[in-house]
């Protein structure tokens, strides 16, 4: 479970990371606004399923799958692609990239699970 999700509070430094091994995924500062939606969102996948999702600006320690697409996808203009963790291989949400032909800002942005993050302290 995430247990930072105080976006009203200072929570700078802090740290997001893996919740199956523990490696460091990003900053709770890397949290975005993308196509003026909250950092923080509620999706349903085709199946159904309620997805919440962290938008954030940059991350690190993950595995992009090769193939993107951009059936389904939760953000106009941006194919995904699945992204796992780097240390542990556990599915951790999705890498987005804009169309080069739809000009969106920004060129990129990660969605990610919120249950397959955990916060820790930040390093001072």
């Amino acid at each position: 479970m995430l247990l930072f999700i105080g976006l009203g509070r200072s929570n700078k430094g802090e740290l997001l990371c893996c919740a199956g091994c523990g490696q460091r995924v990003a900053l709770v500062d890397d949290l975005c606004r993308i196509l003026d939606r909250p950092p923080r969102k509620t999706y349903t996948n085709p199946h159904g399923l309620l997805c919440s999702i962290l938008t954030l600006a940059r991350a690190e320690g993950l595995l992009a799958d090769s193939v993107s697409s951009t059936e389904h996808t939760w953000f106009t203009c941006y194919a995904w692609r699945p992204v796992s963790c780097a240390g542990c291989g556990l599915f951790m949400g999705w890498a987005f990239e804009a169309e080069a032909e739809a000009g969106e800002e920004p060129d990129g942005f990660f969605g990610l699970l919120e249950q397959r993050l955990v916060s820790k302290p930040g390093e001072a």
